[in-house]
């Protein structure tokens, strides 16, 4: 559960779109438009990387791109916490590598 007490723990979405099915069975999107299940449906999540997935049976709901931090010639990873079916893309420093 997010508090005011954890919520600077939470880490930000660079790249990603993402939708939530309310109560009524309502798709929405990440800028909180309701969607069809067809729009939903349509091909790559926005991202600067990914621009063709080669499986039949998956596509991510949302891409997102993390940044790590480079320390002593080595790239740290942040840790991470995402959602189910998203595709986690770990960069260098200014989204290199």
């Amino acid at each position: 559960m997010i508090t005011d007490e954890n919520r600077d723990q939470i880490g930000k979405e660079t790249f990603s779109d993402y939708y939530i099915v309310n109560r009524e069975g309502e798709i929405i999107d990440s800028l909180e438009n309701e969607v069809t299940q067809e729009e939903k449906s349509m091909g790559v999540p926005e991202n600067r990387i990914i621009k063709q997935i080669n499986l039949e049976n998956f596509m991510p709901s949302s891409i997102v791109e993390f940044e790590g931090k480079e320390e002593n010639g080595v790239t740290i990873s942040p840790e991470l916490l995402t959602i189910n079916g998203s595709v986690n893309i770990l960069t260098k420093t200014n989204g290199e590598g």
